[in-house]
């Protein structure tokens, strides 16, 4: 059963974001809203792929990434952001994530 984990403090955006991972056949969504639940979520719940915006309270999208990379936890990572890819894309691929969405795309 393919689950996945979306975190972006805009909840328009997380409902939008789930209805595309229902159709995709995610049968199990979890959603946070801000940087700091994303560790424990990840822990409790083990998605397959997290959606991860970069602009977050509390503690953003980048500072989640480095901290899964130290963690060992296994979880695919898709960066969905607002932030020009040309500025960020390489960056979060280096700290692990295996895509980067712009939300204008």
């Amino acid at each position: 059963m393919k689950s996945a984990l979306i975190v972006d403090d805009h909840p328009v955006v997380r409902a939008a974001v789930k209805i595309v991972l229902r159709q995709e056949g995610f049968q199990r969504v979890y959603e946070a809203s801000s940087g700091n639940e994303v560790m424990p979520l990840v822990r409790e719940h083990q998605p397959d792929v997290l959606v991860l915006d970069i602009s977050l309270p509390k503690l953003d999208g980048l500072e989640v990434l480095a901290r899964l990379q130290d963690s060992g936890e296994r979880c695919r990572v898709v960066v969905f952001s607002s932030h020009e890819a040309m500025f960020f894309q390489d960056r979060c691929i280096r700290a692990g994530a295996a895509a980067y969405v712009a939300k204008s795309n």
